[in-house]
This record gives structure tokens, C-alpha cells and sequence, in this order.
């Protein structure tokens, strides 16, 4: 089942508008390398972080649609399988990076001396062996995701799915959930947590997996939003889905919140000087003043998605995952940047990198999604969960 011609014009259109807003982006961000050149790789690391983690928690979501299927991944699996095949792109996205390891990371430019003293990690903490293990998660995930998902565009060929083709993605998936959760926790340990080698916190990995559902899952809604109201996509999404979809957002941010809450508790309220360093100063200074903006948009954003009837409503669904994607920008920036200085430094051209990464990332996405059907021919609800698509079937009051 191929796209429709309404459907690849309504994609094409949204990918040549991210595009020229990547234009942008790339421009302020290159007057910005010029105005200040370390202040610039840090803030691409900043942009970095928030897209890759969006391509990243789509790979996590496409292996969690195989072990636990529902509607709403029916509606999203085409989309988070687009985001996943961007693996490559997050591969050329790196390069910056690599390039500009001595403004991001201290120890870069470090001896191995000094290093031991900042907790023995001298042979951890080595350029050259930081690029290679990065280049080692994306390997990974790139074999993850083509794998998975050339499974699922060949299974729209079949007239019908045998149990023992959804039993090899089932077990492909959970044992390459093991290996992407593995490979995330400790590609976190190298891109922010070693921003303060000093610095150790055990739920750091499951903090990054958390933080990746929390904007691949607001990414994936708005896309859809843009396409829901053309077919098939728009059978795909009815009342009872809108409310998966909302629920499945709080669920992520549920889970942000109580890993980070629960990490600054332990450390902080047990006293612990030797971890209690990181939180110090973005707690001093206007850093304190933004760690409590930041704590009250996290409320805002959960008391709006618990409300009853809220995630009823499409748009205001929309607008709240467009706020939690705002969040992530505004959590990243507090994770990064204290790290640079004692006080908030925002600069006028800090969105170029955000708009650019971002506007070449969605471009990347959209090409992928336009290359197959909007949805998948075969998916285990549509067998076991007929009233998720057209009729209700009076079930949406089941959901609050």
C-alpha cells in the first residue's frame, strides 16, 4: 500500500519547510562559531542531544511496539521506523563534535595525571577512544534499526503474517532492547555525564532513557497531527488512540520526573559532597533561578496532562507535546551549561543549532516516512483490537 498523492504533497510540503528552517538555523549558527567558538560547540552539543535523543527513542520505540503492541504504536510505528533509519545521519551529525571535543570536555585537554585525580578515569576518558566508542553505539543501532525495519516493510508485501515472522521480531526485539538500553546508558556517560568527570549517579542511564521517550514521543504526536486528517492515517487515529497518545506522554513524563526527583533527593538530602558538586551551581547564582523555572514547567506540563478530558482534545494534546519538546530544550541546556558558567548565558543565536539539527533531522525523517505506507499492512491490534480504528465502540469511556 503506497501513499496516496494528497498524502506524499501534504509530506513533501512539511519537508521543504523544515528545510529552509534548517537553512536558517545553519546560518545564525555559523555567525555564531565566529562570535564565539567554544560557546558554539557546546550549544551544538545542546542540539545534538535533544535530536539525537528524539532518533534514538524512536529505535527504543519501534523495539517496544514488538513486545508490547497497542494502538497508538499502531498509528506512530511508521513514523518512529523513519525516525530510527536517521541512525546514519546522527553518525555525520557527530562530527562536530569530535571536532570540538577541548571546548566541550575538559579532561580533553587534560593529562592523565590530572584525570586520576577527578577519579581514576585517565583511561576511560581518551579522545580518540570516546569517538570510536560513539561510533560503536551508532554502528549498533543502525543494525537494530534496518534490520527491524526491513522486516516490517517487506511484511506489507505479504497477504498475511504468520505467528513464527512476529515471534523473530519479538525476539530480535527483546534482545536488542537489552543491548540499545546497554548502549544508551553509557553513550549518556560519555556525552554529559563525563562534562564533569568528577561526577557519578547510577540512575544517570535510566534518567537518558526517559529523557529520550520524553521527546520522541511529542515529536512523533505532532507529526502525526500534521498528517492524521488524511487517509489512511486518519482511520488510524480515532478518540480512543488521541487518548493513548495523551496518556502515553504522561507516562514518559512521569517517568523524567520521578528519576530526576528521585536522583537530587538521594544525593542531595544525604548529603553526599562528592556527587552533590554537579547540583551546587545550578543551584547558586541565576542557575537557581532557572533550576526552579524549570521545576514549575514540569508541573505545569503534568497537571495539564493528568487533568480529565484534556487529552480528549487533539489540539490541546498537540500544544502540550509542542510544550514538552520545549522542556527538553530548556532541561538540556540546564544539563550542559552550567558546566561553562556561574551564571545563565543565553545568547541571541543559541536556536540557530537547535533549528538547524532539527530542521535537517525532520527533513531526514519525512523522506523516510514518504518511502512506504503511512501505516502498516499488518500489526497484531489490528487482529486483536478492531474497535481502535473507525467505531469506538463505546470503549473510549473506559479512559479519563
Amino acid at each position: 500500500m503506497r501513499p496516496n498523492q494528497a498524502f506524499l504533497q501534504r509530506v513533501n510540503t512539511i519537508q521543504m519547510s523544515v528545510l529552509a528552517l534548517a537553512a536558517i538555523g545553519a546560518l545564525v549558527g555559523i555567525i555564531g562559531a565566529v562570535l564565539d567558538t567554544p560557546h558554539f560547540f557546546r550549544i551544538y552539543l545542546v542540539a545534538f542531544l535533544l535530536w539525537g535523543g528524539a532518533a534514538i527513542g524512536c529505535l527504543g520505540l519501534v523495539m517496544l511496539n514488538h513486545l508490547v503492541s497497542g494502538r497508538w504504536s499502531y498509528a506512530t510505528q511508521r513514523l518512529a521506523e523513519a525516525g530510527a533509519r536517521t541512525m546514519p545521519l546522527l553518525a555525520l551529525l557527530f562530527i562536530p563534535i569530535a571536532l570540538g571535543l577541548g571546548n566541550i570536555y575538559p579532561w580533553a585537554g587534560e593529562s592523565a595525571e590530572l584525570l586520576k585525580l577527578k577519579g581514576g578515569k585517565a583511561d576511560y576518558l581518551v579522545p580518540s577512544f570516546f569517538v570510536v566508542r560513539a561510533y560503536i553505539y551508532f554502528a549498533t543501532w543502525t543494525i537494530l534499526a534496518y534490520v527491524l525495519t526491513n522486516w516490517s516493510y517487506k511484511n506489507d508485501e505479504l497477504d498475511h503474517m504468520s505467528d513464527q515472522m512476529r515471534h523473530r521480531e519479538r525476539n530480535f526485539s527483546a534482545v536488542g532492547i537489552v543491548i540499545y538500553m546497554l548502549t544508551v546508558s553509557l553513550a549518556a556517560v560519555d556525552w554529559t555525564l563525563a562534562i564533569t568527570p568528577e561526577f557519578f549517579s547510577s540512575a544517570w542511564g535510566w534518567l537518558e532513557l526517559a529523557r529520550h521517550a520524553a521527546i520522541a514521543l511529542p515529536v512523533l504526536v505532532i507529526l502525526l497531527a500534521l498528517v492524521w486528517h488524511l487517509t489512511p492515517v486518519s482511520q488510524a487515529v480515532n478518540e480512543r488512540v488521541t487518548l493513548d497518545l495523551g496518556a502515553i506522554l504522561t507516562a514518559s513524563l512521569l517517568a523524567w520526573c520521578y528519576l530526576a526527583g528521585i536522583s537530587f533527593i538521594v544525593i542531595w538530602s544525604a548529603n553526599i559532597a562528592f556527587n552533590a558538586q554537579w547540583y551546587t551551581p545550578r543551584m547558586t547564582d541565576t542557575w537557581g533561578t532557572y533550576s526552579t523555572i524549570l521545576i514549575v514547567l514540569h508541573a505545569i506540563a503534568l497537571f495539564a496532562l493528568l487533568l480529565p478530558g484534556f487529552k480528549r482534545n487533539r489540539p490541546v494534546l498537540v500544544g502540550l507535546a509542542g510544550f514538552m519538546i520545549v522542556l527538553r530544550v530548556v532541561e538540556l541546556y540546564w544539563v550542559v551549561m552550567p558546566n561553562y558558567s556561574t551564571g545563565v548565558d543565553i545568547r541571541w543565536w543559541d536556536l540557530g543549532l537547535i533549528f538547524a539539527i532539527g530542521g535537517l533531522w525532520l527533513a531526514a525523517l519525512l523522506w523516510f516516512y514518504g518511502q512506504q505506507a503511512p501505516v502498516p499492512v499488518h500489526h497484531s491490534s489490528l487482529a486483536h483490537s478492531t474497535p481502535a480504528f473507525g467505531d469506538t465502540g463505546g470503549m473510549v469511556d473506559d479512559y479519563a
